[in-house]
Order: structure tokens, then C-alpha cells, then sequence
């Protein structure tokens, strides 16, 4: 039985491992939320490529949904490329999108506090938190502006998420490699480089007149999401449990 001190308070020890196992359970319930987060993107943006009408940015007359062909964006068109109402697909794909954004920016900032309380590395996990705050607001914005209405915003929301997906995958794997969760920090690490090749090939266009790049882009942009959605479900699943009596994460 804990003791109370001098005027019916608990001792400071006391507190300080309340407020421990409370930030604990905090973590484990949004590292939850991270990884539901993860199943729903995917199943719902996948139902939504079944429902799409068809075309894409090279062939408009093209049949359904091309994985290689067409960009996650046209999900949430209002009209598909082949000039039909795309309704069903944008109705799974867009709240899908704020969903998701929504249930992955909790656990990125309480991650920080968890596994380097202090000093530079602390730091840099905020840089991370920062990143995928805004990462998440830039996919709201990517899912409210489809780019067959707000072409300039939804463009301007992508490369905004592109930089702060960027930020947060090159701070986390340097983190985790850092930490005991070096097999995570190898996975965010391929995340990493992904984004900067998504990068590079997004701004090539804008260099060259080759009309090919709209198909690497749309390809890449499949591998980004999916190693982003690997390693960040990977990362969850080190966290949706509570660690042992006196044992750190």
C-alpha cells in the first residue's frame, strides 16, 4: 500500500510513475490508432480503385483502375479521366484519406517523449512529429481539392506532403537506428529513400517535356505508400503493447 505524505499527498515517486504509465498507455493506444489507420488506407483505397470508372492522364479511354497507370489523386476525382461521375470511388477514397490522417499524427507526437526524453535526438524526434503533423494536414488538403477541380492547390498540398513525409522518414529511421528498434529503423530507412526518389521524379516534369514521367510518377508513388504503410505498421506493432514492469520501450 502506498503511503501518503504529509497532508494526505502522494509522494513525488508516486506521481512520476502515474504520469509514466498514463503517457505509456497514451502511446499504446495511439500506436492502435496508427496501425488501424494503416488497414483502413489500404482497404478503402483499394475498394475505391475497384469502383473507379476508368482512364488515366495517358489514356483516357482506358478500362477501370490502373495500378501503374493512373495516381492515387484520381481516386477523388469528381469526374474519372473517361469522363464519367466518380462518385463511389471519391465517396471510399476521400474519407478514407482524412481518416488516416487523422489516426497517425497522435502516436509520431508522443513518440519523442518515449524513447529520447532528452538531447539532440529529442530534437530531432520533434522534427518527426512536426513532419507528420503536417503531413497529415497536407492530406486533408490533398483529399478536399480533387485535382480535376483545384488543380493548383491539390498540386501545391502534394509537394507539401511529399517535403514533410520526407522530414518524417529521414528523422525516424535516424532515431530508431539510434534505438533498440533498429530492424524498424532499416524499414523507415527504404521509406526514406523512396521519398527522395518520389521527389526527384515529381519535379522532373517540370525539367522535361517526356510525357513517360507521368507514368513513373504514378508507379512511384505506389512504392512510396506502400513502404511507408510497411514500416509504419511495422513501428506500431513494437508499440500496441505496454512494456513490462521496469522496462523501457
Amino acid at each position: 500500500m502506498v503511503r501518503k505524505t504529509l497532508g494526505g499527498a502522494l509522494p513525488p515517486s508516486v506521481i512520476g510513475s502515474k504520469c509514466v504509465n498514463t503517457s505509456r498507455r497514451l502511446l499504446l493506444v495511439t500506436a492502435w490508432m496508427l496501425l488501424l489507420g494503416c488497414i483502413e488506407y489500404f482497404v478503402f483505397t483499394h475498394a475505391a480503385m475497384v469502383l473507379y470508372p476508368g482512364g488515366n492522364a495517358l489514356n483516357d479511354m482506358a478500362t477501370g483502375y490502373s495500378y501503374w497507370y493512373n495516381y492515387y489523386s484520381d481516386l477523388g476525382m469528381a469526374h474519372a479521366w473517361n469522363g464519367a461521375v466518380n462518385l463511389l470511388s471519391a465517396s471510399l477514397f476521400i474519407p478514407s484519406v482524412i481518416t488516416w490522417a487523422i489516426l497517425k499524427a497522435p502516436f509520431f507526437i508522443l513518440l519523442p517523449t518515449e524513447i529520447f526524453p532528452s538531447g539532440w535526438l529529442h530534437t530531432l524526434s520533434v522534427l518527426s512529429g512536426i513532419g507528420e503533423v503536417g503531413s497529415s494536414i497536407t492530406a486533408v488538403g490533398i483529399a478536399l481539392t480533387p485535382h480535376d477541380m483545384m488543380h493548383q492547390a491539390h498540386v501545391i498540398f502534394v509537394s507539401l506532403a511529399i517535403i514533410f513525409m520526407g522530414l518524417t522518414a529521414i528523422s525516424c529511421s535516424i532515431l530508431l537506428l539510434k534505438s533498440s528498434h533498429k530492424k524498424v529503423g532499416v524499414a523507415f530507412s527504404i521509406h526514406a529513400i523512396t521519398c527522395i526518389m518520389y521527389g526527384l521524379v515529381f519535379i522532373a516534369p517540370y525539367f522535361t517535356s517526356v510525357p513517360r514521367f507521368a507514368l513513373l510518377t504514378a508507379a512511384c508513388q505506389k512504392i512510396i505508400f506502400f513502404t511507408w504503410l510497411g514500416s509504419s505498421a511495422f513501428l506500431a506493432m513494437r508499440f500496441a503493447r505496454l512494456p513490462s514492469k521496469g522496462h523501457a520501450y
